[in-house]
């Protein structure tokens, strides 16, 4: 997933699908064609918080590719064959999607969540957390049954690092910034909307009268 997220930041510009994190989420944990209980009837083996929360918060992140095609973080054969139809319909669902806004990081908003302290001299910034341990109880293994007392288990999540161009230093919140591109966008669209062909070429020969 690293090596497509860096494809994707060598575009130059990293988007969000219209499509939105919880969505990902709910078709990342449909799309297993087996995913075992764990702990209790109500969590299976890849229904995690951590998961769950990079997913929603990145797992809608997309590029374009020169030639206008989307390009999403799943376009990639996984190296373990469960997570293989997982990635082809998570792909499928954001390639199929409009784009809804610019996607950027703020320094405040990455340093005020868990995944590292952050310094503004860093080349690249952590998404996500990326593991953790756990030593269950012996209450906890008898409430279970499929973990052992006292027996330390580590998890493994999904992040990212991502590039300083995609982090805003400045004050000021995401949701701001774009904002600020799409009025950009906005104002781009309606010119192309309104000015006539006619318009234009009349411009044109203005400009090169005065040269």
């Amino acid at each position: 997933m690293q090596t497509q997220f860096d494809k994707m930041q060598q575009t130059g510009h990293l988007f969000r699908s219209s499509v939105s994190g919880k969505k990902v989420w709910k078709k990342y944990l449909s799309s297993f064609e087996k995913d075992n209980i764990f702990r209790d009837p109500e969590s299976t083996e890849h229904n995690c918080n951590h998961c769950n929360n990079f997913m929603r918060r990145y797992g809608n992140d997309v590029s374009v590719d020169q030639d206008f095609n989307i390009i999403t973080l799943f376009d990639f054969i996984p190296g373990t064959e469960e997570y293989q139809p997982v990635a082809v319909k998570l792909s499928k669902m954001l390639r199929e999607a409009p784009i809804e806004d610019v996607f950027f990081e703020t320094f405040e908003e990455l340093n005020s969540l868990p995944y590292e302290s952050c310094s503004k001299t860093q080349e690249t910034y952590k998404l996500g957390i990326d593991k953790n341990v756990k030593r269950y109880t012996q209450a906890e293994a008898d409430q279970y049954g499929v973990v052992k007392a006292n027996e330390v288990y580590t998890f493994n999540h999904m992040s990212l690092q991502l590039g300083t161009q995609y982090v805003k230093r400045n004050k000021g919140s995401i949701e701001s910034i774009q904002a600020d591109y799409r009025d950009a966008k906005n104002v781009f669209k309606r010119a192309m909307d309104e000015i006539s062909v006619d318009t234009l070429h009349l411009v044109k020969d203005l400009i090169n009268r005065i040269h």
